[in-house]
């Protein structure tokens, strides 16, 4: 008798037991898939951009994290959100008035970059996109933006509208809507100029007679101490053409057409000679880009370089022109007298 009412009892408990797993495992999916429909929304629709993490914003964060896992007291737990706010924030400027900042992307077989006064930001190409697939705009050029300064674009700069160039447009477009646009079929104007912050614009552009690629619209910034170029694809064609309108001795070139063949003449390195070239290609790229004779015809001037697909992004400034930084190479140095090739990339 007794064992009869104590198997009926756990029979019992046993029912109870798997109905309150039953809901339990039910509210645990439903909050799962809330929880995944709420990180889709935010992936494909930001609504809060997590700030780059320095030093000083890990030193906070962290000591909340693990305050935050602690047994105490829920309004002790409560204060870890303050440790993480600064993760929230967006960066200030650091350039000073009359300098500028370049980070040149990494977007594979293409061309991006980010230029930065004391208080205007522009893009000078977009990179590639592929209908469906990659899309270098959104996947790299939006967040370098926010990462490496102000969340702001002022302006967009198309070289030209081929799609390794141009074809993340509309996902910077669509990220910084009021950012103006500049570029063919954009009102690229030869001699067009603008300073912003004590920075000098110059659009360089040959119109007539050649073709898409050396209709370029390539781009000279300066502060009357130091110059930088953005050379688009165009060819020795072209370069003969600009040669007699740009200074000579400048700090830093994007090589023209990622280093190809048919660009970069003796005569248009020599007259530039650049302290830094920055060839924008590929690792393995099918073109073979940078062809190698180009590489050696800037190095036999003097110029030292870097190959966006092996060093990563290119960080140059302005305030410290002999240093060229990169993403995985450390940094290259020049050196007023010499030369410190500083660290090199195994292919």
């Amino acid at each position: 008798m007794t064992t009869s009412v104590i198997s009926g009892s756990t029979r019992i408990l046993a029912r109870g037991l798997t109905m309150i797993s039953h809901v339990l495992f039910t509210l645990a999916d439903v909050g799962l898939s809330f929880t995944l429909a709420l990180l889709q929304h935010v992936r494909l629709q930001p609504l809060v951009e997590l700030a780059p993490v320095s030093l000083l914003i890990l030193g906070l964060a962290v000591p909340a994290s693990l305050i935050a896992m602690l047994p105490l007291a829920p309004k002790i737990r409560l204060l870890a959100v303050f440790g993480w706010l600064p993760l929230c924030l967006p960066l200030g400027s650091d350039v000073v008035a009359g300098e500028f900042d370049i980070h040149i992307l990494d977007v594979g077989q293409g061309s991006a970059a980010l230029i930065s006064t004391s208080k205007h930001r522009m893009v000078v190409d977009v990179g590639v996109s592929h209908p469906g697939g990659f899309d270098a705009g959104a996947a790299i050029v939006v967040p370098a933006v926010f990462s490496t300064g102000p969340n702001q674009v002022d302006l967009i700069l198309l070289s030209h509208l081929d799609n390794d160039h141009a074809g993340g447009l509309a996902a910077v477009q669509k990220r910084f809507p009021g950012a103006g646009v500049k570029g063919l079929g954009h009102g690229c104007e030869h001699n067009d100029q603008w300073t912003w912050d004590g920075v000098k614009f110059r659009i360089l552009v040959a119109r007539q007679g050649v073709g898409r690629n050396d209709r370029s619209c390539t781009l000279l910034v300066s502060n009357g101490e130091h110059h930088a170029y953005f050379s688009g694809d165009i060819s020795q064609r072209v370069e003969t053409r600009l040669i007699s309108q740009l200074p000579r001795s400048i700090d830093l070139l994007v090589a023209p057409h990622h280093g190809s063949a048919g660009s970069s003449s003796k005569a248009f390195v020599e007259h530039l000679a650049p302290r830094f070239v920055v060839f924008s290609a590929g690792r393995y790229n099918r073109y073979n880009h940078p062809r190698p004779e180009v590489v050696a015809r800037y190095a036999a001037n003097g110029a030292l370089y870097s190959i966006t697909g092996l060093s990563g992004a290119v960080y140059w400034y302005s305030h410290t022109p002999y240093v060229l930084g990169t993403q995985r190479c450390g940094l290259i140095r020049g050196v007023i007298g010499g030369v410190d090739h500083g660290a090199k990339c195994a292919d």
